[in-house]
C-alpha cells in the first residue's frame, strides 16, 4: 500500500504501528540504537510512525484534530488506556472512579491522556498507586508523540542509519519511514 521495493540483502528491521512515539526523546533515541545494533550493515529499517498533521495557512485543517484523538477515545482504545485503572480500581465504569480526557499539546507535538481520579487507586498489597488530587487535578498517564520529517530523519542519521525516505499514507498523517542501517552507534 505505500510502494516500498525491497532493496537489500534480506533483513529488514521494523518497528510497525506507533511505537517509537510513545517514550521520551531519550527513549527513541536509545530503542533506534539497539535496533542498529541488531541489523546487519546496509539492511534496510522501516518504522511507522504517526506524523504531526499538515497545517494550511498556519492553521489545521477543520476536524483533523478532533479525528486524531477520536482514535484515542474510540472503545477499544480507550478501554487499553482506563483498563488497568479500572481492574486496579475493582470498578466497572471509568466515570465511578474519574474521567479521562484527551488533549493534544502543540509545543510537544503529543496526544496526551489525563485522568482526573474521583478517589485513590492502590495497588492489590494496598499501597497506593495514584492519589486523587484535591480539586480532581489531571494526572498524565499516557504521551504519544507525533513526529516531523526533519526530526525523524535527523534521529534516524544520529543513531546509525542513512538514506532516509517516507511513504505517506494517503488521507492520514501516518508514513514509513525508511532507512538504510550504515554505521554503528
Amino acid at each position: 500500500a505505500f510502494g516500498i521495493r525491497h532493496r537489500t540483502n534480506g533483513v529488514v528491521g521494523l518497528l510497525l504501528g506507533q511505537t517509537l512515539g510513545n517514550p521520551r526523546p531519550e527513549g527513541r533515541r536509545a530503542m533506534l540504537e539497539n535496533i542498529r545494533r541488531a541489523l546487519p550493515t546496509d539492511s534496510d529499517f522501516i518504522a511507522g510512525l504517526a506524523m504531526v498533521p499538515k497545517k494550511v495557512n498556519g492553521r489545521y485543517p477543520p476536524g483533523v484534530i478532533e479525528g486524531m484523538l477520536a482514535g484515542y477515545t474510540a472503545g477499544a482504545y480507550r478501554q487499553l488506556i482506563s483498563g488497568g485503572l479500572l481492574a486496579l480500581a475493582k470498578a466497572e465504569n471509568l466515570s465511578d472512579i474519574g474521567t479521562l480526557k484527551m488533549h493534544w499539546n502543540e509545543r510537544d507535538h503529543s496526544v496526551e491522556a489525563y485522568v482526573s481520579l474521583k478517589k485513590n487507586i492502590r495497588l492489590p498489597d494496598g499501597r497506593l498507586l495514584l492519589a486523587a488530587a484535591e480539586g480532581g487535578k489531571p494526572i498524565l498517564i499516557l504521551r504519544s508523540h507525533r513526529f516531523e520529517e526533519n526530526e525523524v530523519t535527523e534521529l534516524l542519521e544520529q543513531t546509525g542509519f542513512r538514506q532516509v525516505t517516507f511513504h505517506y499514507a494517503p488521507g492520514y498523517p501516518y508514513a514509513l519511514a525508511r532507512a538504510r542501517a550504515s554505521w554503528l552507534p
